[in-house]
């Protein structure tokens, strides 16, 4: 048996006048996961809508639900990570604070914001030596935000005041 895949004369065929089906519903399904697309940014708008609201009334737990829920449907939104960081340094939650910011930072790697939230977090959880590389990230991004400038001062003089005592990280053994 011998298989050939050299050209054929062609013989003249009649052509359907109407797409397969086969092919009209793929662009069908192509269509509706982009306007799925679409109705998951639009919902993810609002909840995050939804979730400010409520931040800025101080009802955190709201917030951060609202947030969660908007993260479900769009993951990579490093504006929502940066957020939900926000309210957890508010409740002094630092840990968690860290993940959303790394997160958000990692989304987002040219976003000063969350470089500077990501600083604040470490510092909460006790890591001014961190703190000190994530808000000089934030001075290379955004050289003249005056709020991070005031604080990688701060967060210098720490540093400082930590490696001079006794059993400081940066002592040489």
């Amino acid at each position: 048996m011998s298989v050939s895949f050299g050209l054929k004369a062609s013989t003249p065929k009649r052509r359907a006048a109407v797409p397969l089906a086969a092919f009209t519903a793929v662009e069908d399904d192509e269509n509706e996961a982009v306007l799925s697309e679409v109705e998951k940014q639009a919902e993810s708008d609002r909840l995050q809508s939804e979730g400010n609201v409520a931040a800025d009334a101080e009802k955190y737990s709201s917030a951060l639900q609202a947030w969660d829920k908007a993260l479900r449907l769009t993951p990579a939104r490093a504006v929502l990570h940066e957020q939900k960081a926000q309210v957890f340094l508010q409740l002094d939650r630092y840990w968690d604070a860290v993940q959303c910011a790394t997160e958000a930072a990692a989304l987002e790697s040219g976003w000063a914001d969350a470089f500077l939230t990501l600083g604040r977090a470490q510092l909460g959880l006790g890591e001014p030596e961190l703190a000190l590389k994530s808000m000089e990230t934030v001075l290379q991004l955004k050289p003249d935000l005056q709020e991070a400038q005031n604080e990688i001062a701060e967060v210098r003089v720490l540093v400082l005041q930590r490696n001079q005592q006794p059993g400081g990280f940066a002592r040489q053994i």
